[in-house]
């Protein structure tokens, strides 16, 4: 019978391994992701009958759960190997099942031995020696992390009343109970000529440090938590694998590697282009990732690090650098029919109190209660004139000193002008747009199955954008449904000079502009509500000196253009302050969008 320890989670990760085809036992591996388990290669060596040494990828073994699903043989494949090398990082066997394993097994987290130098630890070892091989025993002591010696071995002392360590332990992790993390694996006992028996693992440092793979995943579970989960997951959407979409983080990784075809085992390093670089480079701007050890990671198997991270840096600096606070308010449609000829709405809205936080964090988002009920409805004059003008004495939270306001609305009304709804601003009643940047975006970009199809190729066009001003975007003054569809594949930003507003039948040409526009993911539109009727020389020229700004600058710019206007008495100088509206999707920016939970 096994003899049980107070550890249920150790326990759970402990495999028994086989010889072929028979019940004997022949060492011991343990689990350290839902698919994955570490042991020694002399181990899989036994196991297979193999005497001479050779590299035994693809080999299957077999294996079973003593404490959690004993008799329930599980085969193993052979998918990282570094046998017996007589070099440093010798005598390591990645194992991937090849069949489910028991709901309650959990792998063990790795700690590396560089965070525990000149530490006494206790320590707790379940191995499978003669007279035990079937039930296994328990060892225990203390560890002295010092050093390790040039194979990044160090060495184990048993305390007086353990059992020793003996030829069965080989594979067992080296447990560390107050860490609730393991910092090895036994992989030799040496016996000297005074008899003096001495035990070795093998650090996780080194562990880690020869299997990427491995390594990325414990990187990335660490700190495992929502906010994390959601930003792995939107790294792993941003590199566009929408084919077989993951929902752990060690699918994410597998499937990252697969797609670069590079094998669990490769020791080749990822060029930037590769998509596992890129969701590095994704997550390298998230602060809530253990940056040391994605930073360690991408060093060690990125090629050229500095350069991507710079690039990384680099392109974070385009962002705004001041901290501001967005004002999102979201109108929605109702899905069943009113009564009342005059279309109803449903709101709600939110506040994300400091902007550049939510960007690196995916964190930050605090609701705004309009109403008793989130099945109310209302029409827009209702929205404009009793919810929206009160909007300040809903706020949550505080606010930074910079405000923008961000109005999601169905794609047929985005040229409503919501800018100049009134807000009760403490007293001053002005239209928004008069104090503050408006954006409006198409609530219907925030759809689940447009965000998987769409989200790679609208995050790719924002880079884009990052890189160009606003006086570069393409200038449209004339429309042709085709050819604006053909020209839309290819558009980062427009400036459209197409609408008019005393067609009445212009209303089936806006919802096809504003369709083309999402189905094209193009993230920015600055529209005139009425055509502008200069000669198209002037246009470009006033166009191209109003515009000269970044995006990220650009709702601000627009605002002291109209601030500007306003004080030299309605000056007619300016294009892009009266009746403009400007559509502004930043794919970084989805707070209605219910993220997918990522299982560890």
């Amino acid at each position: 019978m096994l003899q049980e320890s107070q550890d249920k989670r150790f326990e759970s990760a402990i495999a028994r391994i086989y010889y072929k085809d028979t019940k004997q036992v022949i060492g011991a591996g343990f689990l350290v992701t839902q698919q994955h388990l570490l042991t020694c290669a002399h181990v899989v060596m036994d196991a297979l009958g193999i005497k001479e040494e050779k590299e035994l990828l693809n080999e299957v073994i077999e294996l079973d759960f003593p404490f959690i699903a004993p008799g329930t043989i599980i085969k193993a494949k052979v998918v990282f190997w570094r046998g017996l090398t007589s070099q440093k990082g010798e005598d390591i066997a990645g194992l991937e099942l090849q069949d489910t394993p028991p709901n309650s097994a959990n792998p063990v987290q790795l700690i590396s031995t560089l965070d525990l130098q000149n530490h006494n630890f206790d320590f707790q070892i379940f191995g499978f020696p003669k007279d035990y091989d079937y039930n296994g025993r328990w060892s225990f002591g203390k560890i002295h992390i010092n050093r390790e010696d040039a194979f990044g071995l160090v060495q184990i002392h048993t305390a007086e009343k353990s059992y020793q360590i003996e030829p069965g332990y080989s594979g067992s992790a080296v447990w560390f109970p107050s860490l609730q993390e393991a910092v090895g694996m036994v992989v030799e006992r040496v016996i000297t000529e005074e008899d003096d028996k001495r035990a070795f693992m093998i650090s996780a440092t080194v562990l880690l440090e020869y299997w990427s793979f491995l390594s990325l995943i414990q990187a990335l579970t660490a700190n495992l938590d929502t906010a994390i989960n959601s930003a792995i997951q939107t790294a792993y959407k941003s590199c566009g694998l929408v084919n077989s979409p993951q929902t752990t983080v060690e699918g994410i990784v597998k499937d990252l590697y697969d797609w670069d075809k590079r094998n669990l085992d490769s020791n080749e390093k990822f060029n930037h282009n590769d998509n596992t670089a890129q969701f590095i480079k994704y997550l390298i701007t998230n602060s809530q990732i253990p940056q040391t050890k994605l930073e360690k990671w991408g060093s060690d198997n990125i090629d050229n690090f500095d350069n991507l991270i710079k690039n990384v840096n680099q392109q974070y600096q385009n962002t705004d650098t001041k901290p501001e606070s967005y004002i999102l308010i979201k109108i929605e449609p109702l899905t069943t029919k009113s009564r009342s000829k005059i279309p109803k709405f449903k709101i709600s809205g939110g506040v994300i109190p400091n902007i550049q936080n939510y960007i690196k964090h995916q964190t930050g988002f605090e609701s705004i209660k309009f109403s008793d009920s989130p099945d109310d409805s209302f029409t827009l004059k209702e929205i404009e004139k009793n919810l929206f003008l009160s909007l300040f004495q809903k706020i949550p939270c505080k606010l930074e000193k910079d405000k923008k306001f961000v109005f999601f609305l169905p794609p047929q009304y985005l040229n409503h002008p919501v800018e100049t709804w009134e807000i009760d601003d403490f007293g001053d009643r002005i239209p928004v747009r008069q104090r503050y940047p408006v954006m409006v975006r198409d609530v219907t970009r925030l759809n689940t199955n447009y965000l998987n199809v769409k989200q790679s190729n609208w995050i790719d066009k924002w880079q884009q954008l990052e890189n160009i001003t606003c006086n570069d975007f393409q200038k449209l003054h004339e429309y042709n449904e085709t050819r604006f569809s053909v020209l839309m594949k290819q558009a980062i930003g427009v400036i459209l000079n197409i609408f008019d507003e005393n067609k009445k039948n212009d209303a089936d040409k806006i919802i096809k502009i504003f369709s083309s526009l999402k189905s094209n993911v193009v993230p920015i539109a600055i529209c005139h509500r009425d055509k502008i009727t200069l000669e198209q020389q002037e246009y470009e020229i006033r166009a191209n000196n109003e515009l000269n700004c970044y995006i990220h600058t650009l709702p601000n710019h627009v605002l002291e253009q109209y601030e500007k206007f306003l004080l030299n008495d309605n000056d007619n100088q300016y294009l892009f302050v009266n009746n403009v509206f400007i559509i502004y999707e930043n794919p970084h920016i989805l707070p209605f969008k219910a993220e997918p939970i990522i299982i560890n």
